[in-house]
C-alpha cells in the first residue's frame, strides 16, 4: 500500500513523519536534488522475498517501507502493539548477513525520526557495514567527510525533516539491540 493508503489503514498508529518522508522523495525526484544514498522508499508491505532471499529472515511483526537498493536489505517497522507509524522502532534486515535471523537484523532506532537522523549524514547503505564489520567498522565510515555530491541532497534532507545526526553511535545501537531485539518475530519461531 502506499504512504496515503498506510495513513488512513487501521495499521498505522501515526504517519506525519514517514508522509514528509515520502513527500521529501517526491520533491528530490521532482528537482534532482541528488541521490539519497541508500533510502529508497518503497510501498508499505511484509517483505516476501526474493528468488535469492528467504523471508524467513525478515521479523514477520515487521512493516517494510524502504530498501538500500543493494543485496535485498531493507528496513522495517517494528509494530508496537500491533500499530506501526512514526514511533516505531526501525529494523534494517540483512538476507546476506547471515542465515541466523537473528543475526541478520539490527535495530537502527526507536522510531523513524531517530532512524533517519542516523543516516542523515552519510547515507543509509553504509549502514549495512554493521552486519560484516560491526559497530567499529560503522564509526570509521561515519567519520570520514560525507560525499561532496550528495552535500545538497542531504543537507535538504535534514533541513525539512529537522534531523540531528548522532553522537555516541556505540552506545545507543547497543541500546537499540538491548531494548527491542527481543521483540522480533519470526516465522520459524512458531508464532
Amino acid at each position: 500500500m502506499d504512504i496515503e493508503e498506510f495513513s488512513q489503514s487501521d495499521l498505522c498508529s501515526s504517519a506525519d513523519l514517514l508522509k514528509a518522508l515520502y513527500e521529501f522523495d517526491r520533491d528530490n525526484d521532482e528537482q534532482d536534488w541528488g541521490y539519497l544514498d541508500g533510502l529508497q522508499l518503497s510501498e508499505f508491505e511484509s517483505y516476501g522475498g526474493t528468488i535469492l532471499y528467504d523471508p524467513a529472515l525478515t521479523p514477520v511483526n515487521t512493516l517494510t517501507f524502504a530498501n538500500t537498493g543493494g543485496d535485498d536489505v531493507h528496513f522495517g517497522l517494528l509494530a508496537i502493539n500491533g500499530k506501526y507509524g512514526d514511533t516505531s522502532p526501525v529494523v534494517m534486515t540483512v538476507p546476506m548477513a547471515d542465515l541466523d535471523p537473528v543475526n541478520a537484523n539490527f535495530i537502527l532506532g526507536h522510531s523513524v525520526y531517530e532512524f533517519l537522523c542516523l543516516g542523515c549524514v552519510h547515507g543509509f547503505f553504509s549502514l549495512e557495514e554493521l552486519a560484516y564489520g560491526g559497530v567499529d567498522e560503522l564509526v570509521e565510515l561515519f567519520s570520514e567527510p560525507p560525499d561532496h555530491e550528495e552535500d545538497l541532497v542531504f543537507s535538504k534532507f535534514r533541513e525539512r525533516l529537522k534531523l540531528k545526526p548522532w553522537t555516541e553511535i556505540p552506545r545507543r545501537l547497543a541500546e537499540l539491540e538491548s531494548h527491542y531485539k527481543s521483540q522480533l518475530v519470526f516465522e520459524s519461531s512458531g508464532e
